[in-house]
């Protein structure tokens, strides 16, 4: 399990090697996109505020977690796919997330 979550804009690899985090700043807002070979999943709208609180959790070989501030996102690499999950959709979701995520989160909700 990886300690640290990312929180700035550029390239990474996630899912062990097997695909691409792409973070992009462009006029203060960010995006993202999540590249296999074989497929991309990506914002088409503005993923969040440069300068607002959000981190990338690249918990393990198969879950990487997104928070901007606002909500939970969950993309599990089931090869060949990309599955998602959000707390807007499933509120249940923070209470499966790794500690790290739910501190973070938390801390961020009390400030």
């Amino acid at each position: 399990m990886r300690n640290l979550a990312i929180r700035r804009p550029g390239t990474f690899k996630i899912f062990d090697g097997r695909a691409d985090l792409h973070l992009l700043e462009e006029g203060g807002a960010l995006y993202y996109a999540v590249t296999t070979p074989k497929i991309t999943l990506r914002t088409r709208s503005r993923w969040t505020a440069l300068d607002s609180y959000w981190f990338v959790y690249p918990e393990h070989s198969t879950h990487t977690w997104f928070y901007n501030g606002k909500q939970l996102l969950l993309i599990k690499l089931i090869e060949p796919h990309l599955r998602f999950d959000t707390s807007h959709l499933n509120p249940e979701l923070l209470s499966t997330a790794p500690r790290y995520v739910q501190e973070h989160i938390r801390l961020h909700e009390q400030s």
